[in-house]
Parts: C-alpha cells; sequence; structure tokens
C-alpha cells in the first residue's frame, strides 16, 4: 500500500509542469559559417551544420544580479558592462540596441516579434554585417526569463525580451570574433 501512495505522489509531481519543461528551446543559423547553434536556459550548444559535430558549448549564469554572463571553469568569460561587452573583464567589443562593434566588424541586429512558441513570444532575429548575412533565427525566444516572470505575476517588456536574446547573440560572435 505504501508503495502505491509513494508511486502516485512521484508520478503526480513529475507531471506538474514546472517553469524549466516549458522554457523549451531555440535554434539560429550561422549561415556563413554552416554552424547551428541551440541555446537552452543556461547554455548555447555549437555543432556543424553539416557533420553535426559538436564545436563548443557557450554555459550561461542566468541569475548574475547585473544579468546574464557566460562562463568558464568557474570564471566570467563574457559580460556586458554598460556599452561593453568584455572577455575575461577587458573590453572586446561596443554594443547598443541594434549592433555590435568588434573593432571594424561591426553586426547590425534585426528582430521582429514573430507567432508565439510554446505560448510565449518568439523573435525572428537577423544579424548582419554589412550587407552579408550571418546569423538567421524564426524562433529566438527569452526561454525562461519569460515564464519566470509571468510566474511572479509580472509581463517581462518586449525590450527585456529582445535584450536578452541580444546577449546571447552577442556572447556567441564574441566566442566566433577573439575565441574562448
Amino acid at each position: 500500500m505504501q508503495v502505491r501512495i509513494i508511486g502516485l505522489v512521484l508520478a503526480v509531481v513529475l507531471a506538474v509542469p514546472r517553469i524549466a519543461d516549458a522554457c523549451g528551446v531555440w535554434h539560429m543559423a550561422d549561415v556563413e559559417k554552416k554552424w547551428k547553434v541551440a541555446w537552452v536556459i543556461n547554455a548555447g550548444s555549437i555543432m556543424n551544420a553539416r557533420t553535426r559535430a559538436k564545436l563548443a558549448a557557450i554555459y550561461l549564469d542566468t541569475e548574475h544580479k547585473d544579468g546574464m554572463r557566460a562562463v568558464k571553469d568557474r570564471k566570467v568569460l563574457f559580460d556586458v558592462t554598460g556599452d561593453k561587452l568584455r572577455k575575461l573583464g577587458k573590453q572586446v567589443a561596443t554594443f547598443d540596441h541594434t549592433s555590435v562593434s568588434f573593432g571594424k566588424r561591426i553586426y547590425t541586429f534585426a528582430l521582429e516579434r514573430g507567432p508565439d512558441s510554446h505560448g510565449y513570444p518568439a523573435w525572428k532575429v537577423t544579424v548582419k554585417r554589412g550587407d552579408t548575412v550571418v546569423i538567421e533565427s524564426a524562433e529566438a525566444s527569452a526561454l525562461c526569463a519569460v515564464a519566470h516572470a509571468e510566474s511572479r505575476g509580472v509581463k517581462m517588456p518586449d525590450e527585456d525580451q529582445m535584450s536578452e536574446i541580444r546577449r546571447r547573440i552577442m556572447f556567441y560572435l564574441a566566442w566566433r570574433e577573439v575565441g574562448a
């Protein structure tokens, strides 16, 4: 009898949706390099689109008080201070709401609201360097940040969602431009 009760309790606990279950994943394509990036709550996995070989991973600290940052071996790899993107504390780029500049290499962002995905806002993303399309995604999302805000009864503003998406893309571009 106790085994049945424990089993029933366990089944109910596992069946109850959690925020992390609803967050999903979004994919972006580096059309120039022919790489794919899959973003989940706290990481991005970079793969060769042709061979499916894993090239790297970008691990994220999504709970830092100053906003999301990329980490490696328990150290901050990439972070943002003001309008500066830093690697290991040293500036590697500047950015604003529409672009990120690694010296003379300037990437521009275009984000437009798309259809919802899994009940949460999704964004169409195009990143260009000059006239060359570098990154595309039809399903970019702020992932768990939206679900977490809603669990507190707050609607996450579109600008905050776009900021989180841009930050993930900037971390990827920093990895691509200056390495980990």
